[in-house]
């Protein structure tokens, strides 16, 4: 049995993959907000992070979406759609 992990990241959201011999088995979001420092970098604060998802909980690829689309507006109002999109297709090229 060959365990590993992959963190996929944008600007605000993380999404950590957790692999099974390859195959996804589960992965967990985590939205940030971000705060500028006058000293030049930037900070991240962990916002909200709920309970990950099961590979056996996914029937399709929508499902993660609404996943991802569900934790992001329990923070979130308004969400950048290209952040979405991005992190959407970072998952793909991993699972």
């Amino acid at each position: 049995m060959n365990i590993t992990k992959e963190i996929v990241k944008t600007r605000i959201l993380d999404m950590n993959i957790s692999k099974e011999n390859n195959k996804w088995e589960w992965m967990k979001i985590a939205i940030y907000s971000m705060e500028s420092s006058p000293y030049g970098w930037t900070k991240r604060n962990l916002m909200y992070s709920p309970f990950g998802l099961e590979v056996n909980k996914v029937k399709s690829f929508n499902d993660v979406e609404s996943y991802i689309r569900s934790a992001i507006y329990h923070v979130y109002k308004t969400f950048p759609q290209e952040e979405i999109g991005e992190l959407l297709n970072k998952i793909k090229e991993k699972i």
